[in-house]
């Protein structure tokens, strides 16, 4: 997804293994990457390029 540029998926937990994920991808790809309620049960990832490729 991050490859493509753009996506959003549902997940049930905000985990450390995510959070190094979210910041790795950022560290290569020009995308950003929004966490919709963090705390809750059902938190949305968004992912968008933040740069022409």
């Amino acid at each position: 997804m991050a490859l493509a540029g753009e996506g959003c998926f549902t997940t049930v937990k905000f985990t450390n293994h995510l959070r190094t994920n979210i910041e790795v991808i950022q560290q290569f790809l020009k995308v950003k990457v929004r966490v919709e309620n963090p705390e809750s049960d059902a938190l949305v990832l968004s992912i968008q390029m933040t740069e022409a490729v």
